[in-house]
């Protein structure tokens, strides 16, 4: 939905996978998914969101129950025709029922952009594009029963340039 300045999104997935193998006729998985998305231009040149998600997953087999949540916030500002820059943060928090595994994993990114064309039909047509993204990655996984504890972070920094021919 798209009110003025306002954006609502929602999507509900949910999928069986029915395992007709003998012998492991109830090995069937469960999904479900709710996700949502709300977002608001501040003005022309601004605009911020946040995503929501939970996610559940069953295994009818082993009646084990799988749960993730995840968050996250970002914007973008354009701030002129051809400059702009967008950031987002994410954590998802993801867990069994039996409380035997629990992770968590937290992203940000944000990425300056600059653009620019000439020409406005045919193959008179050009167009580049340079941009440059910081990304950091934290994650954390804990399995109580085989004893594995790890611990993940990554930076990494992307520099792109890409020009386009029609």
């Amino acid at each position: 939905w798209l009110v003025k300045k306002l954006s609502i999104s929602y999507s509900f997935n949910h999928s069986l996978q029915d395992n007709r193998q003998v012998g492991r006729q109830f090995a069937d998985q469960s999904v479900s998914v709710n996700s949502g998305r709300v977002g608001y231009a501040l003005n022309n040149r601004v605009s911020l969101n946040v995503d929501l998600s939970n996610e559940r997953s069953t295994n009818r087999e082993t009646g084990r129950i799988d749960r993730s949540t995840r968050l996250g916030p970002g914007f973008n500002w354009q701030f002129t025709n051809h400059l702009g820059v967008a950031a987002n943060l994410s954590n998802t928090i993801a867990g069994d029922a039996a409380n035997t595994s629990q992770s968590r994993n937290t992203e940000f990114d944000s990425q300056l952009t600059y653009r620019v064309s000439r020409g406005n039909e045919g193959l008179k047509k050009v167009s580049a594009q340079f941009f440059l993204r910081y990304a950091n990655h934290y994650s954390h996984f804990l399995n109580r029963p085989f004893v594995v504890d790890t611990l993940g972070k990554n930076q990494t920094l992307t520099a792109n340039f890409s020009l386009t021919f029609f």
